[in-house]
């Protein structure tokens, strides 16, 4: 990967910590790791460089644990849009229904 790119990645990957989460299209990942699959190679890159950012920013939580990356894949009715929402962790909430709340 080109150091632009690095630069493009990081830069989402940091909006983690800013935003809560981030969006990566496929297209996107496809053409940052030069391939035409995502592998589980690549997943384990994005979490390394995950990992290096949260070392960098020291956002680990109060025991000095490491923050996870997670992600929701998305796809859009058999065609190439969709891609991976990303985030941390301790940054995801359980959301209920609206017919499952308490009144």
């Amino acid at each position: 990967m080109n150091k632009r790119l690095e630069n493009i990645l990081t830069e989402r990957l940091e909006s983690i910590f800013h935003n809560g989460s981030c969006f990566v299209s496929w297209s996107e990942l496809y053409y940052w790791y030069g391939t035409q699959r995502i592998t589980k190679k690549d997943y384990a890159d994005l979490e390394t460089r995950f990992q290096e950012i949260d070392d960098n920013i020291k956002r680990g939580d109060k025991s000095g644990g490491k923050i996870k990356l997670m992600c929701i894949t998305t796809t859009a009715s058999g065609i190439t849009l969709g891609g991976m929402i990303l985030f941390a962790e301790r940054t995801s909430e359980y959301v209920t229904a609206a017919s499952d709340s308490v009144e």
